[in-house]
Formats: C-alpha cells, structure tokens, sequence
C-alpha cells in the first residue's frame, strides 16, 4: 500500500487529528466513513461523505459533501437563515438557499450567455432554459419541446 495510511479502532472515533494547539481538528466517527473537520472557514462543521452513500440528512451546523453516481456532486447544509451559500472573497453572500428551502435567492447579477436560439440547448422535460438571442439581444426561453418565446 502507498502514501499515508491511517487507521484506527476507538470507541466514539477511529481516526482524530490534533492540531499543536491540543484542538480536534479533523474525526473519523467509529465505523464511519464521514470526516468531521471543525474550524471556522467556511461553516462551523465540515462533514464529507464517502462516494455512493445514501443522503443522511444535514444535522444543524454541518455542510455534507456527496458525490454519488446518479447525482454527481452535491451540497447540503442547515444553518439558522440558510442552508447553503456562496460568499465571495469580499466576504458578500453572492447566492443563497434559504434555510428549509429550495428557492435560490442571487445578490447582484445573474450572466446569461448570448447565443442564437438555434445554439441554445432544448431542456429535458419540465425544464426551460434561458438565454439572451445574439439576433434581437432580447432574453428568451426554450422549453422541452424546443419552442422558444421572448420573456417581456
């Protein structure tokens, strides 16, 4: 076996990694796959999860990384007012989902390519997709069915 290899059989973790300050920074549950690495970055907890586990749900606190063959990768979260978001190196949320939601809510502004409507791709069904027509610069849509109409 090559690289680092760590491995570990205790009671509550297998695996825990101690920073010089004496502060967990990184577990491995017992009999887990999950790593849970503390610190203040980005969100309190960061819990990645192993490749083509079930979704268990996103305990308050924690951001879970998936990525299973079906979904690809995926992003959850809880937190108090949302449950994921993007925040740019200005430190400003740039997109947010709303805690308990499935609306996207963007602050600022929202690029949409310019192409013609013969270029823009038609959308599996229940899906439509937007785009900016290169002939009349109009912003237009285009639904499963490949018709495309301007949004006034």
């Amino acid at each position: 076996m090559g690289g680092l290899y760590l491995q570990g059989r205790g009671s509550t973790r297998d695996v825990t990694l101690i920073n010089r300050a004496g502060n967990v920074a990184a577990t491995v549950p017992a009999n887990s796959t999950h790593w849970q690495v503390f610190g203040t970055s980005f969100a309190h907890m960061f819990q990645t999860l192993g490749v083509n586990q079930a979704w268990p749900g996103v305990a308050s606190g924690y951001v879970a990384l998936l990525a299973n063959a079906s979904n690809g990768a995926m992003l959850g979260g809880s937190g108090t007012s949302g449950d994921v978001s993007l925040v740019s190196s200005a430190g400003a949320v740039a997109l947010r989902v709303a805690h308990g939601s499935t609306n996207v809510e963007i602050e600022g502004c929202l690029r949409v390519p310019e192409m013609t409507a013969a270029s823009a791709p038609t959308p599996a069904a229940g899906y439509q997709n937007l785009f900016i027509d290169s002939s009349d610069h109009k912003l237009k849509r285009k639904d499963s069915s490949g018709a495309v109409t301007a949004i006034n």
